[in-house]
């Protein structure tokens, strides 16, 4: 006697996962990094006095929260300050800083991947 089996199998959404190749390739491509420029051209012109909200609130949708705000915040101004202290100019220095929270945002879990 035959035995007949059937098997229905349906994949209705892919599991979260990112592998270390497809996170540095984010972080070191060369689109990523001219979509962070443009992306922090966008945030200076925008948000002249606030720019860190309002990188969160183009790149996310959402405003930030009052820890995200803080943390950001004193990355940016970190950053600005290394920049400077290399020689470079304070609008160069701000515009390289927020460049790089652009980066991070672009690169961040909640924007790769939709809820």
């Amino acid at each position: 006697t035959a035995v007949t089996t059937k098997t229905t199998s349906r994949i209705t959404r892919r599991g979260r996962s990112t592998v270390s190749t497809q996170a540095l390739t984010l972080l070191n491509s060369d689109t990523m990094l001219a979509a962070a420029r443009t992306l922090a051209d966008r945030v200076l012109r925008e948000f002249t006095e606030s720019p860190v909200p309002g990188a969160v609130l183009v790149v996310f949708s959402r405003e930030a929260t009052t820890e995200e705000a803080g943390v950001l915040t004193q990355f940016v101004e970190s950053q600005q300050a290394k920049y400077a202290s290399l020689g470079g100019a304070l609008n160069d220095a701000r515009r390289q800083a927020i460049t790089d929270l652009c980066h991070i945002l672009l690169s961040a879990n909640e924007f790769v991947y939709v809820d």
